[in-house]
């Protein structure tokens, strides 16, 4: 037997604030933003004269919170006024279950999950807030690129009794994207822009997974399996 299990997981907190301040300026930018790169490998071969199984898994998850905010009675005064709450998220995970031997039975099997569930905020609370010359943009946006592999490979020689190779790979995505203006008073010399995205300009989130199961026998019988969702 022989198992390999890769785990990362990130919590981050990001914050930018004004709260119950006066603040003037030129350009104001309120930005919290954060950038998660995950990339690990759970690989190990396996090769024995008796029977052998063998297991690989992957498992990636991210929970991050990112606060963008103007609240509690602040007064903000400048030419363009921006807050900006705003995530990327970047993973590639491969799992490669490889099981070679002479006689018995062979298995491997791979597993790869990944799980996001990012919460990303951008509002102005019961404030006034004033673009004297140019634009009030509140955004959140958020932004996934995820690759999973996963290879589950068997093989066995003539005195083999059965092979069997399979992967799955599962990633669920279920962020909080929200930017909103609640009370007091927002005005802008020209635009007041209000978005949540999970977009980040020309960037569109996405998720690809890569499965592949492989089994071969000069023995009696050899199954391949591979899933994905």
């Amino acid at each position: 037997v022989a198992a390999t299990t890769a785990v990362d997981g990130t919590k981050n907190k990001v914050k930018a604030v004004i709260d119950n301040s006066t603040v003037h300026g030129t350009n104001v930018s309120v930005v919290a933003s954060n950038v998660t790169r995950v990339k690990y490998s759970a690989i190990l071969p396996a090769l024995s004269l008796s029977t052998t199984f063998q297991t690989k898994s992957s498992d990636a998850s991210m929970a991050s919170e990112i606060d963008a905010h103007i609240s509690n009675g602040a007064t903000v005064t400048a030419d363009d006024i921006e807050v900006l709450a705003k995530d990327r998220g970047e993973i590639f995970v491969l799992a490669n279950a490889t099981t070679i031997k002479k006689n018995g039975l062979a298995v491997g099997a791979a597993i790869v999950t990944n799980e996001v569930g990012n919460t990303i905020k951008a509002y102005v609370d019961d404030s006034t807030v004033t673009a004297t010359a140019g634009d009030v943009d509140v955004k959140a946006t958020s932004f996934e690129d995820i690759l999973s592999i996963a290879l589950g490979i068997a093989a066995e020689g003539s005195d083999g009794k059965f092979a069997l190779g399979g992967s799955y790979a599962t990633t669920k995505v279920h962020n909080t994207i929200e930017a909103y203006i609640n009370g007091g008073s927002v005005t802008g010399h020209g635009d007041v822009n209000i978005l949540a995205s999970d977009k980040d300009g020309a960037d569109a989130s996405k998720a690809l997974a890569i499965t592949g199961g492989a089994a071969f026998s000069l023995g009696k019988f050899a199954i391949g399996a591979a899933f994905s969702t």
